[in-house]
C-alpha cells in the first residue's frame, strides 16, 4: 500500500509529522491491506482566519483505492493536520469495514 501526502495554500507538513500520518494511517488500515492499493491524504487551510490571520482549521481529505473498486473519499477538519487527519481516518475505517465487510461475506455465501 502507498500512502501520498499534499498540501495547497501554504500549508506544510514537516518530515517527523508526515512520518507520524504515514505510520497511523498503515497501522489502521493493516486489517484492510490485502484491499487498499493506495492511500492519499490531502492537507489544506480553511478559509476562516483567526483575528491574527492564521486558518482557524485545518482540512484533511483522504482518498482510499480499493483493489477493483471505485476510490473512496471523506474529508474532515481540525485545529492541525493530526486531528483533521485523525478524524478523517476515523470516518474512513468505518467506510470500508462496510464495504469490506460485505463484500467477504457475500464471497463467504456464495
Amino acid at each position: 500500500m502507498k500512502v501520498k501526502f499534499h498540501s495547497s495554500d501554504g500549508l506544510s507538513l514537516g518530515a517527523d509529522e508526515r512520518r507520524e500520518l504515514d505510520t497511523r494511517v498503515r497501522e489502521r488500515l493493516t486489517r484492510h491491506e490485502r484491499f487498499v492499493t493506495r492511500a492519499t491524504l490531502y492537507f489544506s487551510p480553511s478559509e476562516e482566519r483567526l483575528a491574527d490571520g492564521t486558518p482557524r482549521y485545518t482540512r484533511c481529505g483522504i482518498e482510499l483505492r480499493l483493489a477493483g473498486r471505485r476510490p473512496l473519499k471523506v474529508r474532515q477538519t481540525g485545529p492541525t493536520a493530526a486531528p483533521a487527519a485523525n478524524r478523517a481516518l476515523q470516518k474512513m475505517l468505518r467506510i470500508v469495514e462496510r464495504r469490506v465487510g460485505r463484500a467477504e461475506q457475500q464471497a463467504r455465501a456464495g
